[in-house]
This record gives structure tokens, C-alpha cells and sequence, in this order.
């Protein structure tokens, strides 16, 4: 049930959990979420024209603290072509190196954005990301698509 609440908070989705609710049931779990949110980053999407710029948010909750307070964790992120291709990657990308959120608290971590050029084939994009929380030593694989229309 956790996930599903994530997914509610995160999208801020109407729902008749409060914060509260969301924030005490994940405040001991590491979770996180993969968003496909249009160039502003505002909005969730599912469909992007060729040569507009899509963005990829990793939302975090639950990321462990260090001795001094602070949480390390990071992601890699890998964009596949319709063909199942590797377009790019990126390795260790910081999400979050910082004080640890307050227990329950979902924070934004890294924001990665997408621009197919205009000869990029239409089609399903699949964006994978794996996610590492350095201090705990939990890792969290995701995915999401999105389609690429002309």
C-alpha cells in the first residue's frame, strides 16, 4: 500500500489520505518513484513530440542518514531507443547528498531531461534507473515509458 500512496503524493493525486498518513506509512521503508513530467516539470506524460524535451524525476523517501546526519544516494539512468537500444546513460548521478529528509518526507532527487532530435525513430521509450541508497546499502530498480510521436 505504501507504493500506491507514493504514487498519489508524489503525483498529487486526490486521495483520502492526508500527508500525515503518507509520511507515517513510509517513514521507516526506502522507496522511491521514476515520473516522466512534460518540459516544465510540472505535468505527468505519457506522449512527447520529436524534439521536445521530456523530463525524468526520481522521487526519494526514506534514504538512510550517516554518522553526521546525512544521506548519500545516487542513481544510474539508462534511455532506451523503440528498438531496445541503448540510446544514453549516466552513471552515479547525485540524488541526494545531503541532511537526511525528516522520516517519511518525500524529497525530488535527480531530474534528468530528454530531447529526442527530429530524426529519432517514433515510438516506446524506456527509461530504467537504478537507485542506491549508499548508507543502508539498499537498491531500488525502476522503469517507466513514454511514447514519441511525430
Amino acid at each position: 500500500m505504501f507504493l500506491r500512496l507514493l504514487v498519489f503524493f508524489v503525483l498529487g493525486g486526490t486521495t483520502l489520505v492526508s500527508q500525515a498518513e503518507v509520511r507515517e506509512e513510509l517513514k521507516d521503508k526506502f522507496a522511491a518513484g521514476l515520473l516522466i513530467l512534460d518540459k516544465d516539470a510540472k505535468r505527468p506524460v505519457k506522449t512527447a513530440r520529436r524534439g521536445v524535451r521530456v523530463v525524468s524525476a526520481i522521487k526519494l523517501v526514506g534514504c538512510a542518514s550517516n554518522a553526521m546526519g546525512k544521506c548519500d544516494a545516487e542513481a544510474d539512468y539508462r534511455v532506451y531507443f523503440p528498438d531496445g537500444a541503448l540510446s544514453s546513460h549516466i552513471e552515479h548521478a547525485e540524488l541526494w547528498k545531503d541532511k537526511a529528509p525528516v522520516p517519511g518526507e518525500v524529497v525530488t532527487g535527480a531530474v534528468l531531461g530528454i530531447t529526442t532530435s527530429l530524426t529519432d525513430p517514433v515510438g516506446k521509450y524506456r527509461i530504467e534507473a537504478t537507485v542506491r541508497d549508499l548508507v543502508s546499502g539498499q537498491t531500488i530498480e525502476l522503469s517507466q515509458v513514454f511514447t514519441v510521436i511525430k
